[in-house]
């Protein structure tokens, strides 16, 4: 049952082509958009947005280290059976999660405090350098999810007995989506406040990011169990970031921000029917 069920999570969110296809083929697919994934936003010489390189060369520690783990994971990527590059990505997921998590706030401190402000202008570019790495964080945190999900499937359906799905903290079993009462009634609770999901506009577009809305589910059972969500101050920012970077759109022509959905999905489809 739980492979059926894990074919149909798959086919459906991530659109793998064909459920038959070959373990090489599935790696083979996984290691390019990861690579794509190095290009796009740590290559130097490659993304479009170097910000993390930036902050390398100004001696920023997680930078240093997320771009040296990225680079040693694509210089020896060829070379990884799907259990060692699983345990890679799940290293660099680790990495990120840490930050974001990180009470003292360091990375985005270490960029305020970097750049001088002698004029509005000054002041603008600071926030924008700020927006530009919590997206570009975002981004990657997203692909290597994504890739992480499925190297787990992959590797489930060699061992399943020592692999079986929801054993890591990468997956999970597949849960059902939260309906559109509960998630109405949730943002109309104190809690919903807190952590910036009170308004329709904010929780329609965090919803079409795929790995927030899975850490939104999980915070909404939680309140609506009487739980403190583990994950709630790491949501709150996450809002906070997603929604800044669609204000920021709004009043600048930022290249960075040109990749962002320009709609998200409407509301009833990011909910899904009741």
């Amino acid at each position: 049952m739980k492979i059926f069920r894990l074919v149909k999570y798959f086919d459906h969110k991530y659109s793998l082509k064909s459920l038959a296809a070959s373990k090489e083929e599935t790696l083979d697919q996984v290691k390019t958009n990861l690579i794509n994934a190095y290009n796009l936003y740590v290559n130097s010489s490659k993304a479009k947005e170097p910000v993390l390189q930036m902050l390398a060369n100004a001696k920023e520690p997680f930078s240093k280290k997320l771009i040296s783990s990225m680079e040693e994971l694509v210089a020896n990527i060829n070379k990884l059976s799907a259990q060692l590059l699983f345990k890679r990505v799940v290293g660099i997921l680790d990495s990120i999660r840490n930050m974001k998590n990180d009470p003292e706030k360091t990375v985005r401190n270490f960029i305020h405090d970097s750049v001088m402000v002698n004029k509005e202008s000054d002041r603008n570019y600071r926030e924008h350098m700020k927006s530009k790495f919590e997206m570009v964080i975002s981004r990657i945190f997203s692909i290597f999810e994504k890739q992480g999900r499925i190297l787990q499937s992959v590797i489930a359906l060699e061992t399943p007995e020592v692999h079986p799905m929801g054993s890591e903290e990468i997956g999970g079993p597949v849960r059902k989506e939260l309906s559109k009462d509960k998630i109405l009634m949730f943002m109309k609770s104190p809690a919903a406040q807190d952590y910036g999901l009170d308004d329709l506009e904010t929780m329609t577009r965090v919803l079409s990011y795929p790995d927030l809305k899975s850490k939104i589910t999980t915070l909404i059972n939680a309140v609506d169990r009487g739980h403190v969500p583990i994950d709630g101050p790491e949501v709150k920012s996450d809002v906070e970031a997603i929604m800044k970077i669609y204000q920021d759109r709004q009043h600048t022509n930022i290249p960075a921000l040109e990749e962002m959905p320009e709609k998200p999905e409407e509301f009833g489809s990011i909910l899904g029917d009741t």
